[in-house]
């Protein structure tokens, strides 16, 4: 997990070489099995990404499916190396290998949300529209493995390639679906903003690809892009975390990293 982090905190200084090395360390010792959920007679063991991850699954499960045996979090390594290679390499405009990549991610996790969005973002930077969409929209709510941000992201996600398409009224419905789970998203309200000028006859710009979610850094709690946060120390290594997480930072998440 050491290596992942330091690959982590070198994305976030923008060292993307040196990230990526990291990373292909990593993943060339990717094991043969590498099961995310694993059943024993007395506990459910998940590899979650994060804490709030962790704490979504079970509350969530508390109030709609509340399940027989106790869920213990393991750190997640392999699916996130995968999703730091597809993110490098989205921003790089290296959309194929982005797609090789984050392939192999979701090959090992095809239920992870970030995966799934990265990818899109790969698919929108290599102008197929059509299947980024069809890829956001396999995330239909909140569910175990997406909370309300989680789902705000991928209504974003869909606006943006709707934007593209030139679709502007299904584009406007999802950003202002995507405000009733992250109501001060301002993302999300400047689209809104975007799309009236588009309205009124502004040239749309088009061509980059949306991984950046228009936001600067990469959480290395979440993996969610933001733009106002806060930076911590770990082992050493200086690490930038969204607001979200930093609230949670009372829970001691450090402490599953390991």
């Amino acid at each position: 997990m050491q290596r992942l982090v330091s690959a982590i905190a070198a994305i976030d200084r923008g060292r993307l070489d040196q990230a990526e090395a990291i990373l292909l360390g990593i993943t060339a010792n990717t094991p043969a099995r590498y099961p995310i959920i694993d059943r024993t007679e007395h506990q459910f063991v998940i590899k979650f990404w994060d804490q709030a991850a962790f704490q979504h699954y079970v509350e969530w499960h508390n109030e709609n499916a509340p399940l027989d045996l106790p869920v213990i979090w393991e750190a997640n390594v392999y699916p996130r190396a995968y999703y730091y290679l597809g993110y490098i390499y989205v921003h790089r405009k290296q959309g194929e290998s982005a797609l090789e990549y984050l392939d192999r991610g979701l090959a090992m996790e095809p239920n992870s949300p970030l995966l799934q969005f990265e990818k899109a973002q790969a698919l929108v930077l290599l102008k197929r529209m059509d299947d980024a969409l069809e890829l956001y929209q396999q995330i239909t709510g909140v569910g175990p493995l997406v909370d309300k941000n989680l789902y705000a992201v991928c209504l974003r996600g869909q606006g943006g390639v709707l934007i593209d398409m030139g679709r502007l009224d299904e584009a406007e419905a999802k950003y202002r679906e995507s405000l009733y789970y992250a109501p001060d998203s301002t993302i999300a309200q400047n689209e809104l903003l975007y799309i009236q000028e588009l309205r009124g006859g502004a040239t749309p710009v088009v061509g980059d690809a949306i991984a950046s979610d228009g936001i600067s850094k990469i959480c290395a709690m979440c993996s969610s892009k933001f733009s106002e946060g806060v930076e911590i120390e770990y082992k050493g290594i200086f690490l930038s975390i969204c607001q979200r997480c930093d609230r949670a930072r009372n829970k001691k998440w450090w402490q599953f990293w390991k």
